[in-house]
């Protein structure tokens, strides 16, 4: 279910986000465009559940149709926020479109902890350490 609506300017929704709780992992999905207009919405989510003592999070962004550079930067500043709060972060990219080839072209699996699937992230987050 999403549960969250960004709107872009033509009242189109930008952003989909959806929460919800697998085997104590957080997982916050999005769908659509993670762009400058959208990025803030989606870091606020981030963190309410980094500040509700979430410690497990997975970021399904396989539904991401299209990304920006500063929606890459709010990925990789809630990934850095969560892991400097003691958490772990699991994120599982795009497949296609234009947001995988930002994520291709820019090297994020150097920046962020990029997982395949979510059942390998959720298997990295689940493991002890």
């Amino acid at each position: 279910m999403w549960v969250v609506q960004v709107q872009m300017a033509a009242g189109e929704p930008a952003l989909g986000l959806y929460e919800r709780d697998a085997d104590g992992i957080r997982v916050i999905g999005a769908r659509g465009s993670l762009d400058l207009g959208a990025a803030a919405e989606f870091c606020a989510r981030v963190d309410a559940a980094r500040m509700a003592g979430t410690r497990r999070l997975l970021l399904d962004l396989t539904q991401l149709g299209a990304c920006d550079a500063s929606g890459l930067r709010a990925l990789i500043g809630a990934a850095a926020e969560v892991a400097a709060s003691a958490g772990r972060v699991a994120l599982v990219p795009p497949v296609d479109g234009p947001a995988a080839r930002l994520f291709a072209l820019t090297g994020a699996a150097e920046f962020l902890p990029l997982h395949p699937t979510r059942a390998e992230a959720q298997a990295v987050l689940g493991s002890s350490g």
